[in-house]
């Protein structure tokens, strides 16, 4: 059978989103960049006995589509929150959000940490902003030059190589936009997703229990990250053997026992 695609207000626009799994704890979920909503089936094995899971398109993707102008805020994810409560006739949720799906992540458990029991971030994007996303979102020449790199493809390709040259620039960054950065589809939908959540940025995590995961060959979010949690009570960290596609069968066997899945 299949999943029926709904949407839920956010700020001006609407996220989609369908369920899977059949527990009777509710998990929102938010993936990572260039993905949909459907790759959280790959999921289902470890979260999908204890939780049924509202999947979301992120803003600029999927049945998300419609966010070229839009920039969202904290407290739209209020009314956010206070509609997938209303929808689902629940008081709270858990949560588990994905590279740069965790931005949104992050805002929900500053904004809405009461309705919260529990939350999940695997190689999470925000803890720290890489300066070519802090340059491109929160500068004005600095937007308008990505802006300009997204209609002029083949000079940022110039660009990277320069700047790998003087070691300013990691290979699997360059690989990556040699690789994808040509395709149109790819740049618009990059610029949007930027755009769409430039506004929501990581804060201190305080309220909700979190288990954090990062991958120990992931060249894109640190694992040394986790030093950065180490104060907190409320925060468990890890380090799988994966590089930043976390997203494997095997990871579900991970799921399994570190995280202990039986016992939620």
């Amino acid at each position: 059978m299949e999943n029926i695609v709904s949407h839920i207000k956010i700020g001006k626009e609407h996220l989609a989103y369908y369920t899977i799994g059949e527990g009777d704890r509710y998990l929102l979920c938010f993936h990572g960049f260039d993905e949909g909503k459907e790759v959280f089936e790959n999921w289902l094995p470890s979260y999908g006995k204890k939780y049924t899971m509202i999947c979301f398109d992120l803003p600029a993707h999927g049945d998300s589509s419609n966010f070229h102008t839009t920039r969202l805020k904290s407290f739209e994810l209020i009314e956010f929150v206070g509609s997938i409560k209303a929808v689902f006739n629940i008081k709270t949720f858990d949560l588990l959000a994905f590279s740069i799906g965790s931005r949104i992540g992050f805002s929900l458990l500053e904004v809405a940490f009461s309705s919260i029991g529990q939350a999940y971030f695997y190689a999470p994007d925000g803890v720290k902003e890489h300066p070519i996303y802090r340059l491109s979102v929160r500068t004005f020449f600095g937007h308008l030059l990505f802006e300009y790199f997204v209609n002029h493809p083949e000079l940022l390709i110039k660009v990277a190589r320069k700047l790998y040259a003087y070691k300013f620039l990691s290979v699997s960054l360059l690989r990556y936009l040699e690789k994808r950065w040509m395709k149109t589809s790819l740049r618009e939908k990059l610029y949007n997703t930027w755009y769409a959540l430039s506004l929501l940025k990581y804060k201190t995590l305080n309220h909700v229990p979190t288990k954090i995961i990062f991958g120990e060959k992931d060249t894109l979010i640190s694992p040394k990250l986790l030093n950065r949690f180490k104060a907190s009570d409320k925060i468990e960290t890890f380090v799988v053997p994966f590089s930043h596609q976390l997203i494997t069968s095997k990871l579900n066997d991970w799921n399994c026992t570190l995280l202990d899945m039986d016992s939620l």
